[in-house]
């Protein structure tokens, strides 16, 4: 969902990469993060019971088929990860470099890992206020992207609107279950 965003603002992956690998505190900081990121996907990812009991969520299927069946997968994204924190920061750096904006970026960062760190069963619904409050700060005036990111949200939630409707599961006691967001 954040593709819009990121071609909106002028940071694409590989001119990302270039830029990483030209220049060396550049590259210094992300190799730092890129191994502080591995260390945390190594210690803290771990399979709640809840994700593995309740097949009526995303986060079930991409836990299931992806993370569990190939153990690299959770690494594979550790890059994504980086770019991600990096697109952030310089996104928020090119709005504006005053110490106002340097203080929120890192209360910013501080009140989005104090709610998703501690939290032991991590599902999509709880980045949705970090992202609008990202949304709002960020430097965004293109209608095209508005208009793109606006589509996308629209298909994601058509797909889980008819996922609801057309294929409810029965459940073990024989109930009735529907897939939901």
């Amino acid at each position: 969902l954040f593709i819009p965003t990121f071609l909106s603002v002028g940071i694409h992956p590989v001119s990302w990469l270039k830029e990483c690998a030209s220049k060396w505190k550049k590259a210094i900081a992300t190799t730092f993060a890129a191994i502080g990121l591995f260390y945390m996907v190594k210690s803290f990812s771990y399979a709640h019971p809840f994700r593995l009991a309740d097949n009526r969520h995303y986060t079930f299927y991409i836990w299931k088929n992806l993370f569990r069946k190939y153990s690299w997968f959770q690494y594979a994204l550790v890059p994504f990860y980086v770019f991600c924190l990096n697109f952030i920061w310089l996104v928020l750096q090119k709005k504006n470099s005053s110490n106002y904006v340097k203080m929120w970026m890192i209360i910013y960062a501080l009140c989005t890992c104090a709610v998703l760190i501690p939290s032991p069963l991590v599902e999509f619904r709880y980045y949705i206020i970090p992202y609008i409050i990202l949304g709002v700060v960020l430097p965004i005036s293109r209608p095209n992207v508005m208009l793109v990111e606006i589509v996308t949200y629209i298909i994601v939630n058509v797909v889980t609107v008819s996922i609801f409707i057309i294929y409810p599961f029965k459940a073990p006691d024989g109930s009735v279950g529907r897939f939901m967001w």
